[in-house]
């Protein structure tokens, strides 16, 4: 999967600085560990819950690019071996973050490698990446969280009809991604063998235990059984800056980072602050409910989606209030919802309208040397 963070140059980045949270005294990247609490199923039935892990795994090697070229990038002297970071069957196993530079914050996966080259998912030339930094991640995955083979009373295993179900969202697409831990076997003479273990809803042969989770992905979990779980994902927090990609349409997405509290709609930075002027290249639109950007956050107690826009329409009735002009909920208008969290550990959706360019919703490091 190509990753669509917009180069700096010709596109400022939207920046919202977390604050320190933690302190480092060195370049390694600090560990830790997050919980993934999975919400039990009703009597009603299934119980969805929007989430994140905003870890990655360690720093498997970080340096300074020495040149580049289309899609590749050269360390001299790195001293890999062949293919040691190459993407798999079907998936890519490891990925890049400029850690330094003007591209700072830019993550894309890598495709191969020999002894000082990495060749990226991308046709782009890198030649503007010399001298920039970057540290090399291997992804987390469906199986690194969640378990190359679930234990009981965590993952329900079955078919589609009976297993959680893990979706991720294709932005590109605009449909999400279905992924369960399959035991089924295949009923009909033709088709293939089902892959027993981590299967994609649309490719039931192939195994996607190493389909990737980004840091900044978020992910639903809709879950079957009527009993909670938890996972704890062990990892690393980014210290660099990173670069969350907004484009034209929904795109389901969360902090790349574990915080220890949430951000408001008004400290998201997704508008302008105090003494800021809007700019539509890195701003969220501002409009009524039909034609602003929307911020939609599910409530995991309610199952629903609440929407949020930025107001700059009047009541055009004689009943119902003034509408609030700023933040507001969708079904409170008159109300000033700048306020509202965005939660830690959760996942959003941003709906760019057609029209309104894309940009980066860059996040810089939580982490101060």
């Amino acid at each position: 999967m190509t990753r669509l963070a917009f180069p700096t140059l010709g596109i400022v980045a939207l920046s919202l600085s977390i604050g320190t949270l933690l302190n480092a005294q060195t370049v390694t990247d600090p560990v830790g560990v997050v919980k993934i609490n999975i919400n039990a199923a009703t009597a009603s039935g299934p119980t969805f819950t929007f989430l994140s892990t905003s870890m990655s795994q360690e720093v498997a090697y970080q340096g300074t690019v020495s040149s580049g070229a289309a899609g590749t990038v050269t360390l001299t002297g790195a001293g890999w071996t062949t293919n040691q970071f190459a993407t798999d069957a079907n998936y890519a196993s490891h990925y890049i973050i400029v850690a330094s530079g003007t591209r700072e914050g830019e993550l894309i996966d890598i495709v191969s490698n020999d002894a000082d080259t990495l060749t990226l998912d991308t046709s782009e030339d890198q030649n503007d990446l010399s001298t920039h930094s970057i540290r090399i991640y291997k992804h987390n995955t469906i199986a690194s969280i969640f378990g190359t083979d679930p234990g009981a009373g965590t993952v329900q295993k079955g078919n589609k009809d009976t297993a959680d179900l893990i979706l991720t969202f294709n932005s590109l697409t605009g449909a999400y991604e279905t992924y369960y831990f399959n035991t089924a076997t295949n009923p009909l003479p033709v088709g293939g063998v089902f892959h027993q273990g981590w299967v994609k809803s649309t490719a039931l042969t192939e195994d996607a235990a190493s389909k990737p989770i980004y840091p900044d992905d978020g992910f639903l979990y809709k879950r079957v059984p009527m009993s909670s779980y938890s996972v704890s994902v062990n990892g690393s927090v980014i210290m660099s800056q990173i670069k969350v990609p907004v484009i034209n349409g929904y795109n389901l997405i969360t902090i790349p980072y574990p915080v220890d509290k949430s951000i408001t709609l008004a400290t998201s930075g997704l508008r302008p602050g105090n003494g800021e002027t809007f700019d539509s290249n890195i701003h969220l639109a501002a409009g009524n409910k039909d034609t602003a950007d929307h911020v939609v956050i599910f409530n995991n107690s309610s199952q629903s989606f609440e929407t949020y826009y930025f107001n700059n329409a009047s009541n055009p009735l004689p009943v119902g209030g003034v509408f609030h002009q700023g933040w507001v909920k969708s079904t409170q208008l008159t109300a000033d919802a700048a306020t509202t969290q965005i939660p830690a550990g959760t996942a959003i959706f941003i709906l760019r309208r057609n029209g309104n360019p894309a940009f980066n919703w860059t996040f810089d490091s939580v982490v101060s040397e």
